[in-house]
């Protein structure tokens, strides 16, 4: 018989009673370890055998039918002599031994044997993992290493078992539930994640791709929240915080409800993985699903005891994926330092800079030590002082600023035209930690706004000067009048002078009437002045009646020469308007001109051209030319209104792109469509001048 003499062979056999296993049911768990050995190592006998003082007892046995031998008899009694090592005979004939065994000379006919003993956490050998064969042979190196691998989890399960006899007075319906816990979890593999810090997934295995229904190159890149919206910000917030500590998160369990799927418990570990810095790139997430076990103490236990094996087996993996996410900061970083654009981090408790880009070093010629900690408004231009800090303020209340128009001073005092965008960074409480803002430089972008306002501007005056030889005529008429009226006027004083017997109370009256019509006049060469002026328009509030009135005289000799019949006609009870009546007869003029003009190119008979004014949408007047000429047929709607643009023969093609430029200005759009009948419907729309509408 192979013994192990004195004390070590009493603490063993006292620690193999003290695990309460001997002579206990068959259980599939164990069963499953001695079906997967002897299919490993190829063979048809498996067994996990436990070694007393007269026998070795076969907890799991595939291939033969005794649950048990002598001791005396026992190749399993040799092997744990040597705890660390696999006992391996390859023909038992040959090795004096067992030559004579009775288990080799007779039934089962052992020629080959491999037994890897089962070693307690003490140092202890139970009895072994063994498989034989009744023919000679050689196991591989990767079937004695997946022996003892086997061998090794099998302890654990021995260990389990243990753990289940140590529990309270309901141990046997424990028992049970763990039994069913047991043979769930034989068929449910880990579900393993590797995440970064933003709660994108960037790597899986397949049993977690099969919990979501896809396929990993479907999953992988993705946010979580996209996979799990019910429950990805509680996750990710649990996430950071594993991550703020530093420290593993183990047996977390948590409801998981996937968009395509049952809702399952899951029992999670979640360990956090370092950078080279010291800090925390990404976490390790193994989650197994307990939704059949999650009522059992025994099965949380027994699941927290596999996924730290498989943590182990995973740690090769961990490491190349950290490599991986190592080279992605340092690609991240180099992106941000040569960002097109300015970032900078703010503190918003003093408005001190956190972190800055290059970038932003190399736009306002500072230095690092220059810009971080120091306050943020350092770097705007005095006059952006005030609203900098409004702009900090939103960001303050409300976590974000969007596109703001600022100017930052460089440090040789030049100006930066930036807008800023703000985000924010907060904790798990919810409070604003940091901003992230982005100046993006708009210095290009206005000047070339400028630079077409300017433009805009002189074509606008060329508009005007082009124009003002058609209204030269009107203007003229009209300052023949007041002009021939204080001519009449001046000649009655003089003649009553003259006369000896005048009476001097009738002179006031006269010079009365030479001094309103003087008014007249200068109004006149003051408007004719702003006409071909090119400056900002001089919005006044001005009733339609009184605005068609003035229009009136100017189109009256003009327009009216050659045209069959033209009308104003205005809505009663209209209220003021808010514009430039100067720029506003102008467009009208100009409108009337063309159509004029149109029923000239065309040679109509019909000739009839219609001023509108009415109400139009909520708060705005309608003003619409509408003629019956030719209409739109010859013209092409899209161009009609560029610069430049004519049909005429003899125009310059700067009217209608002047007109809409003045209607733009006052805040409406000048429209050209088609009547149903003959001809065309110039319109636009003014504001109503509320002012002057709460007044009244």
């Amino acid at each position: 018989m192979a013994t192990i003499q004195g004390s070590d062979e009493t603490s063993r056999l006292a620690t193999l009673i003290r695990y309460q296993i001997l002579d206990t049911d068959p259980e599939q768990l164990y069963d499953d370890f001695t079906q997967l050995a002897a299919h490993i190592c190829e063979v048809p006998i498996s067994l996990i055998s436990l070694v007393d003082e007269q026998r070795q007892w076969f907890k799991s046995r595939v291939g033969i039918d005794a649950e048990e031998t002598p001791r005396e008899f026992a190749f399993c009694a040799h092997a744990i002599r040597s705890p660390d090592e696999i006992l391996v005979v390859q023909n038992a004939l040959e090795d004096e031994r067992f030559a004579n065994n009775p288990l080799v000379t007779g039934a089962p006919h052992i020629r080959s044997y491999a037994g890897a003993p089962l070693v307690t956490k003490e140092g202890y050998a139970l009895g072994t993992l063994c498989v034989i064969d009744r023919e000679p042979r050689q196991l591989t190196d990767d079937q004695l290493s997946a022996l003892r691998m086997l061998a090794r989890q099998v302890v654990s399960q021995l260990d389990a078992h243990l753990n289940l006899k140590l529990l309270n007075e309901a141990a046997r319906q424990l028992e049970e539930e763990r039994r069913d816990a047991e043979l769930i979890l034989d068929h449910v593999p880990a579900y393993l994640y590797f995440k970064d810090k933003q709660n994108n997934i960037l790597r899986l295995n397949r049993a977690a791709a099969a919990t979501i229904g896809l396929d990993r190159s479907e999953i992988e890149g993705r946010p979580a929240v996209e996979f799990y919206p019910d429950n990805a910000e509680k996750f990710y917030e649990d996430d950071l915080a594993v991550i703020a500590s530093k420290q593993p998160k183990l047996g977390y369990v948590q409801l998981l409800k996937p968009d395509n799927g049952e809702p399952r418990w899951i029992m999670t570990d979640k360990i956090p993985i370092p950078d080279e810095q010291g800090g925390i790139k990404g976490l390790l997430v193994v989650a197994s699903d307990i939704t059949a076990l999650k009522t059992t103490e025994d099965s949380l236990r027994l699941s927290q005891t596999k996924l730290s094996q498989t943590n182990a087996n995973l740690e090769q993996l961990v490491l190349q994926k950290t490599q991986q996410l190592a080279s992605s900061q340092e690609m991240y970083e180099d992106l941000y330092q040569n960002a097109p654009d300015m970032h900078v981090s703010v503190d918003p408790r003093d408005g001190s800079v956190i972190k800055c880009n290059q970038t932003l070093l190399n736009e306002t010629g500072y230095a690092a030590e220059e810009v971080v900690g120091k306050p943020v408004f350092n770097l705007y231009h005095r006059d952006s002082h005030e609203d900098a800090r409004k702009a900090f303020e939103e960001f303050r209340t409300v976590g974000v600023v969007n596109n703001r128009e600022l100017v930052l001073a460089r440090k040789d005092g030049s100006a930066i035209d930036v807008s800023l965008v703000v985000a924010s960074v907060r904790d798990e409480s919810g409070q604003i930690v940091a901003s992230r803002s982005v100046w993006r430089d708009i210095t290009e972008k206005k000047r070339m706004e400028g630079e077409m306002q300017r433009n805009m501007d002189r074509l606008a005056h060329l508009s005007r000067v082009a124009t003002m030889n058609e209204t030269a005529t009107g203007i003229a008429h009209e300052l023949n009048q007041p002009l021939q009226a204080i001519k009449n006027y001046a000649q009655g004083a003089l003649l009553r002078l003259k006369n000896d017997n005048f009476e001097m109370s009738s002179l006031p009256a006269l010079f009365e009437e030479i001094v309103g019509d003087a008014d007249r006049a200068a109004e006149l060469i003051a408007s004719f002045r702003r006409f071909i002026k090119p400056s900002a328009k001089a919005t006044i509030s001005i009733a339609p009646t009184e605005l068609s009135t003035r229009l009136s005289r100017l189109i009256t000799r003009e327009v009216a020469q050659g045209v069959g019949k033209i009308s104003i006609d205005v809505a009663d009870n209209l209220p003021n308007i808010s514009c430039d009546s100067v720029q506003i007869k102008q467009v009208l003029l100009n409108l009337i001109l063309n159509a004029r003009d149109a029923y000239a190119e065309a040679s109509l008979d019909d000739e009839e051209i219609r001023l509108v004014i009415e109400p139009g949408a909520e708060d705005f007047i309608r003003f619409s030319v509408i003629d019956r000429g030719p209409g739109l047929a010859d013209v092409d709607a899209e161009k009609m209104f560029d610069a430049f643009y004519t049909t005429k023969e003899t125009g310059l093609g700067v009217g209608l792109a002047i007109c809409r430029t003045i209607v733009e200005s006052h805040g409406s759009t000048l429209t050209a469509t088609d009547n149903e009948g003959p001809g065309l419907t110039m319109s636009f729309e003014l504001p109503i001048d509320v002012a002057a509408e709460t007044e009244t």
